[in-house]
């Protein structure tokens, strides 16, 4: 049985929110003076590998600015600290995190419609070749790509230009930004 595109985003979905860190955990490797953060799902295990992230320079675990680093990461993550730390031995700490808005935002752009392109000049077309991605053509046959990434700090709009769409002609926080090279020289 095949899905449809909204049933994928829906499954997607689902898989995010199941997966999605619910606790974040400091461990510290006492041999090495180093430690590392994991934001923990559900199940207490660590989801994604990119959900653990070693905390820059050497550290105890009785160093006071071992956690404020690690909720500085946390909050890049988009997550917030929802209670105290709690030390669950003498190397390991554990507080649940929750979710941002803009957390939350970013799934919505990432698993709900995808975002227009802005209107553009006569003799220029777009055509969507995949979720996130356009190709845009001149009547004239030069054609770009166009790729929307979804992301925490702002979405990235990307023109991609040259020989098998390879190098950056413009990136932007918009498409109407990204698409500028082009309409301005319509």
């Amino acid at each position: 049985m095949k899905l449809t595109d909204a049933e994928r985003l829906a499954r997607a979905r689902r898989g995010e929110e199941n997966t999605r860190p619910v606790t974040a955990e400091i461990r510290v490797n006492a041999q090495l003076c180093t430690a590392t953060l994991r934001l923990l799902g559900k199940s207490g295990a660590v989801e994604d590998d990119r959900n653990a992230v070693p905390l820059p320079g050497e550290w105890s675990y009785e160093c006071g600015p071992l956690r404020t680093a690690a909720g500085e990461i946390i909050a890049e993550r988009g997550y917030r600290l929802d209670g105290g730390w709690a030390e669950i031995d003498d190397l390991t700490a554990r507080t649940p995190i929750e979710p941002t808005g803009a957390y939350l935002a970013l799934v919505e752009r990432m698993y709900g419609p995808v975002p227009e392109v802005s209107a553009l000049p006569d003799g220029v077309t777009a055509r969507s070749v995949q979720r996130g991605r356009w190709q845009i053509s001149k009547d004239d046959r030069t054609l770009w790509e166009l790729t929307w990434q979804p992301r925490l700090d702002g979405d990235v709009w990307t023109l991609w230009g040259g020989p098998r769409a390879t190098q950056i002609v413009s990136r932007s926080d918009s498409p109407a930004g990204a698409l500028a090279p082009i309409t301005a020289s319509a």
